[in-house]
């Protein structure tokens, strides 16, 4: 397959091109527009910047924007699409990435899932180091009690909303949780998809999918998800019509949270 191919459909990468990833797009939405009321006249570093579409949309009442990603397709395909004057982006890792200022507000959405063990410690002092000290830093990932069933092979651990709390609070001596949430058309939504991943799931009833290589099982993942994801959208019509205003922002609750929200203030000492 081609890269562009493998970008398309990718369970990782989600944008508004692909119909059939539309309640996965307005529902990253909803925490960028969570986010917005944070970066007002703000600078902001976007840490896995991913499609670029919430970038763009920070870039709205923000001073500057700067973006860095891994994925060279979707840092050039932000670049293409997004030329506002005050957001720039960067393909870099978080690895190799060392900022020459500080700033005000930093994003890193759906990210923290994909840190490995290893460079969980690198990645967090990164952002303290480049936090200003009354800066906020916001953070979403999905919230393990309703997303672990997926067996997402691209993200290495997904947090409760405790232990993600217990993990920042090493880094920031403020953590304050919040969830998005879903109405009943999307926990409609939710449980169908559900529902298709423990169909695929009965054809492996001995789990031999968990000693493929990593990488052979996010082929895989990819495929099941992308297939998954088609046929809910042409099977029913009501999943189609789900936008931003299908979800809301509230404070955590682990029963019904689909993604948890971290804002945290006030970088420890290094």
């Amino acid at each position: 397959m081609t890269p562009h191919i493998l970008y398309t459909m990718s369970a990782e990468r989600v944008d508004i091109d692909h119909p059939e990833l539309s309640a996965f797009f307005f529902q990253q939405q909803a925490a960028y527009t969570f986010c917005m009321k944070y970066c007002k006249n703000k600078t902001v570093l976007e840490i896995g910047s991913g499609s670029g579409y919430g970038a763009n949309r920070i870039a709205d009442v923000a001073t500057s924007v700067l973006c860095i990603d891994k994925d060279k397709t979707s840092i050039e395909k932000s670049k293409t699409i997004f030329q506002k004057k005050n957001i720039q982006f960067a393909c870099t890792s978080i690895e190799c990435f060392h900022p020459r200022q500080k700033f005000d507000v930093i994003i890193s959405l759906q990210v923290i899932e994909h840190i490995s063990p290893k460079h969980l410690d690198q990645y967090l002092r990164t952002i303290q180091k480049s936090l200003k000290p009354d800066g906020v830093c916001i953070f979403s990932t999905p919230n393990a009690p309703r997303s672990s069933y997926n067996e997402n092979p691209y993200h290495f651990i997904e947090y409760s909303g405790d232990a993600l709390r217990r993990i920042l609070l090493k880094y920031f001596a403020k953590v304050k949780l919040y969830g998005v949430m879903g109405d009943a058309q999307v926990e409609r939504f939710e449980d169908a998809r559900k529902r298709r991943v423990f169909s695929f799931f009965s054809f492996d009833p001995f789990s031999l999918r968990k000693l493929f290589p990593r990488k052979i099982r996010q082929f895989l993942f990819d495929l099941a998800s992308f297939a998954n994801r088609k046929a809910l959208n042409a099977q029913i019509a009501e999943f189609r019509s789900i936008s931003e205003k299908n979800y809301r922002i509230s404070p955590f609750n682990s029963n019904s949270a689909i993604d948890s929200i971290a804002v945290c203030r006030k970088p420890t000492a290094l």
